[in-house]
């Protein structure tokens, strides 16, 4: 997360009547606890049957109290007004912290927090209030207890500031993304545009950024680039300077012409941010070899006269997004944060970050965008062949096979941390080496081997669609999932599961009956390999 701490930051949103203040009647108090402990696993913590891990509540890790800064609504006093700094603030605490109690009488607020598998790392803009500079505050972590705690300390520190250089804050993002740098290798003016120096000490090794990135995962990656106003302090060659620093690496690379977004003012730097978005996010182009998305949050009333939205379709879903061109009245400015990351869906051509754009107000605004963001990354496979093909032998001709094959189906779901992802078998004609579906339709549609979402399978009985698309090769779709018939409500219904497992040795094979008795308990798991040590 890069957050813009400029000195617009202080502004209210609203209105106040009396005096701004501490309001200790709206403290809440930050809990972090323990994780349980499973000496058995690779990283030494305990987790739940969909793989996260387990809080210990009673054992608190840290804890500690936040008081916000505000007024009375003039309008609403059973509510106060604050300034988007505390707004932010509060958003990030509660989302960071286990749980959080209101100090007045101890009740436990409702509040969200993202999976400890996230990892997040902060940074801000400008250094001091400088105008000039960004920095990395915090490395990029899994949000174990420790890093949490870290995280909380360093939102909780945040003062609004100075000017807001953003071109320069999307360059420091870069270069730490990339494992780089800003600053040049001699002495240059572009030493006052680098916060390379002034980032925590645990986030560079050896006069470059530790990348955070890492290739032996499916997860994604992405800059949640927050910002309250307009850029300023940059301009066209400043910010050319210090994002073709973070490219140094490559000879080939660099960024030559701004390009794609109006620069407005000669001071905004949009076209760069625009050019060096879109380069972070072709794989091909960072030592990683990984996208590394952009994702543009407007925060403030400034950001309202965007009013309309439009579908989009992301992994043959349709998802509701901003439309960047909607409103009445909204200046260059707001549009272009608005492109800068706005998001694109599956059948339209990518343009610059496509980590999506957020018109945010609210705390729980800010919340709702990182999470989306957050879940947004994660790279989807779609659903693909798994396994061998079994093509039948003729039971009649021992010299021959049947016609047809089963092909296995799996649709790794990566996002989510549990073990088991959902399969399918399904059945398609065989001739000559090649396979077809219903109606003699090709089941792959080029070389690659993606399937044809227009192909059902023998045995699908209905199409499948999608938002008016044919699906057809949704993981559901035909297959053994179209031969499953629904148990009626009776206990004496219900299917028997047979799951493969081993025996004790851990290597043969076997299958073990899963059912349930008369009284719906849960029937041989005690000998299930997969759910105990002692098995056999």
């Amino acid at each position: 997360m890069m957050l813009d701490t400029s000195g617009s930051m202080s502004y209210y949103d609203g209105s106040c009547r009396g005096q701004k203040s501490y309001r200790t009647d709206k403290a809440i108090q930050l809990v972090v606890y323990e994780r349980e402990k499973d000496a058995n696993q690779p990283d030494g913590l305990l987790r739940d049957e969909n793989g996260n891990t387990v809080l210990n509540f009673n054992q608190v890790h840290a804890q500690g109290p936040y008081t916000p800064y505000g007024c009375t609504d003039r309008y609403d006093r059973s509510n106060i007004t604050t300034d988007r700094m505390t707004q932010l603030k509060l958003a990030l605490l509660e989302l960071l912290a286990d749980r959080v109690y209101n100090v007045q009488d101890g009740s436990l607020k409702p509040t969200g927090s993202l999976p400890d598998d996230y990892s997040i790392g902060m940074g801000n803009y400008s250094l001091n209030g400088d105008g000039s500079r960004a920095v990395i505050l915090t490395p990029t972590r899994e949000l174990s207890a420790e890093q949490r705690v870290e995280l909380l300390n360093k939102v909780i520190g945040l003062n609004p500031t100075g000017g807001t250089p953003t071109a320069h804050a999307l360059a420091e993002s870069g270069a730490y993304m990339m494992g780089t740098s800003t600053k040049d290798s001699g002495y240059s003016n572009s030493t006052w545009w680098s916060g390379f120096d002034y980032s925590d000490n645990s986030t560079k090794n050896n006069g470059s950024y530790i990348s955070p990135l890492n290739d032996e995962e499916c997860s994604g990656n992405g800059i949640y680039l927050l910002t309250d106003g307009y850029p300023n302090g940059s301009s066209t060659s400043r910010a050319k300077t210090i994002m073709n620093n973070s490219l140094s690496y490559s000879s080939s690379l660099s960024i030559n012409t701004c390009s794609g977004l109006p620069n407005v003012d000669s001071n905004r730097g949009w076209a760069c941010m625009a050019s060096y978005a879109a380069l972070l996010r072709n794989p091909a182009n960072n030592p990683k070899g990984l996208p590394i998305k952009t994702a543009t949050v407007g925060f403030g009333k400034d950001f309202d006269g965007l009013t309309g939205t439009r579908n989009i379709i992301i992994n043959g879903k349709s998802k509701e997004v901003t439309d960047c061109n909607s409103g009445n009245n909204v200046d260059d400015d707001i549009r272009n944060l608005c492109k800068l990351g706005e998001r694109k869906g599956d059948d339209e051509v990518k343009t610059f970050g496509d980590g999506g754009f957020y018109y945010t107000e609210k705390s729980e605004d800010i919340a709702a965008s990182i999470v989306d963001f957050a879940s947004g990354l994660v790279q989807i496979i779609n659903t693909a062949p798994s396994g061998t093909i079994t093509i039948p032998d003729d039971p009649y001709r021992a010299a021959n096979q049947l016609p047809y094959a089963y092909l296995p189906m799996l649709d790794p779901n990566i996002a989510s941390a549990s073990s088991i992802w959902r399969g399918n078998l399904k059945k398609y004609d065989l001739n000559k080496g090649t396979l077809y579906g219903k109606n003699d339709k090709l089941l792959y549609e080029d070389v690659a081997g993606n399937l044809s979402a227009a192909t059902q399978d023998l045995w699908q009985t209905v199409g499948v669609s999608v938002d008016g698309k044919p699906a057809n090769n949704n993981i559901a779709a035909g297959g053994v999932y179209a031969q499953l018939k629904s148990p009626n409500s009776g206990l004496s219904s219900l299917r028997t599961v047979y799951v493969e497992d081993t025996l004790q040795d851990k290597k043969t094979p076997v299958l073990r009956k899963i059912t349930v008795d008369s009284n719906g308990k849960p029937q041989n798991f005690g000998h299930a390999c997969f759910t105990q040590n002692n098995c056999g």
